[in-house]
C-alpha cells in the first residue's frame, strides 16, 4: 500500500489535464503548437496542453504537499515526470499514425507510470515486488479511472 501511496503524485498528475480541459485559458494551447515533424505528423497534437501540463505538475505538487512522508517540490517532480510519460505515449501514437483518442492497449496505460517511476528510483528505495504491484495494478487502474471519466462526461472515450 506504501507504494501507491508514494506513487499517487503521479496518478493524480495523469488525471488532472482531463479537469483542466473545461477551464477557458490562453495555456489551451498545443505544446506542440502544430508542428509537424519530419515524418510529416503532429509532434504530439491538439491534445497536449500547455495547461494540462501545468494542471498536472499543481497536481502532483497538491498531493505531494498533502502526503506525509512526500513534500510539494517531490509531487510536482512525480507529476512532471507522469505528464511527460503521457507525452511520449502520444509521441509514439503519432509516429505509428494513430489519430488522438484512438486506443492503444498498455502504451495508454503504461506510459505515464513507467516514465514517473523511473525518475522516482533515486528518492525512493523500491521494492521488487512494490514495483511490480504498481506496474501490474496500473492497467487496471487507468482504465477503471477512464470508465468513471467518460460516465461524468470528462473524456470523450473510456480508454
Amino acid at each position: 500500500m506504501q507504494a501507491f501511496v508514494w506513487i499517487l503524485p503521479a496518478y493524480v498528475a495523469n488525471m488532472a489535464p482531463v479537469f483542466a480541459r473545461g477551464i477557458k485559458s490562453p495555456l489551451a494551447v498545443p505544446v506542440d503548437g502544430g508542428a509537424v515533424a519530419p515524418d510529416g505528423k503532429r509532434w504530439l497534437g491538439n491534445g497536449k496542453t500547455w495547461q494540462g501540463l501545468i494542471a498536472a505538475v499543481i497536481a502532483g505538487a497538491l498531493t505531494g504537499y498533502a502526503l506525509p512522508g512526500c513534500s510539494a517540490s517531490l509531487g510536482a517532480f512525480l507529476g512532471f515526470w507522469a505528464i511527460m510519460g503521457d507525452m511520449a505515449g502520444s509521441f509514439a501514437k503519432r509516429r505509428l499514425g494513430m489519430p488522438r483518442g484512438s486506443k492503444a492497449g498498455l502504451l495508454d496505460s503504461m506510459d505515464f507510470i513507467t516514465f514517473a517511476l523511473v525518475a522516482s528510483v533515486p528518492f525512493y528505495p523500491w521494492e521488487l515486488k512494490q514495483l511490480l504491484l504498481v506496474l501490474l495494478a496500473t492497467p487496471a487502474l487507468h482504465r477503471g479511472a477512464n470508465i468513471l471519466g467518460y460516465i461524468l462526461k470528462l473524456k470523450d472515450v473510456p480508454w
